[in-house]
């Protein structure tokens, strides 16, 4: 963004002059994180996450927040974990913006991942009644529905038994704070997380 400005002067004649400044205003750009591919436990049985992170844009002096399928957090930027699965990072900025990725450290040896599909899911919300729509058109197995705060505390779960259908369900987030929380739905094959924003 350019903005000028015009200032009124003296010369050494006695004249005045006007003197336009042009200044150039730095807004942020749009934070993003890449956490790069999937990794594979080492013959120790243990990955280091993080390693190959690209974080882009936002105002510098971020914070790493990593959530694994338990919910158990790693505020290290570059945690070493011992268990195969999903890990979801949150990174934050000195504005307070967040950006996610996530990735899945598989089984050391055989390239099989605990998720190996991204999930198609549908979020919608509807402010009128309340209601937060979720649909996956189709599903294999158990399936996992949480929501999440920013800060990682799950606010609503439940889970249903589909072999090869469609999942469709509905939350009430009447009661829930304004705020940013995730979707974080998986089933026997996939995972995927939503990012969603509740006024």
């Amino acid at each position: 963004m350019l903005a000028a400005c015009c200032l009124l002067t003296m010369n050494s004649f006695g004249q005045s002059v006007n003197e336009e400044i042009t200044l150039r205003l730095l807004q942020p750009s749009l934070l993003r994180v890449s956490v790069g591919d999937d990794l594979n436990l080492s013959e120790s049985g243990s990955a280091i996450l993080g390693g190959s992170m690209f974080v882009n844009g936002g105002r510098p002096g971020f914070s790493y927040r990593w959530l694994d399928e338990q919910n158990m957090e790693y505020f290290e930027k570059t945690p070493e974990v011992f268990s195969t699965g999903r890990y979801m990072v949150i990174v934050n900025d000195q504005n307070n913006c967040s950006a996610i990725d996530s990735l899945i450290v598989n089984v050391y040896g055989t390239g099989i991942p605990a998720h190996n599909a991204e999930l198609n899911v549908l979020v919608r919300l509807d402010s009128q009644s309340d209601l937060l729509f979720i649909e996956v058109p189709r599903t294999t197995g158990n399936v996992q529905l949480k929501i999440l705060s920013l800060e990682g505390k799950v606010f609503y779960s439940y889970s249903q038994d589909l072999m090869n259908a469609p999942f469709m369900h509905a939350v009430g987030v009447g009661s829930f704070n304004s705020g940013i929380y995730f979707v974080d739905i998986r089933d026997r094959l996939g995972h995927s997380v939503k990012k969603i924003v509740l006024p």
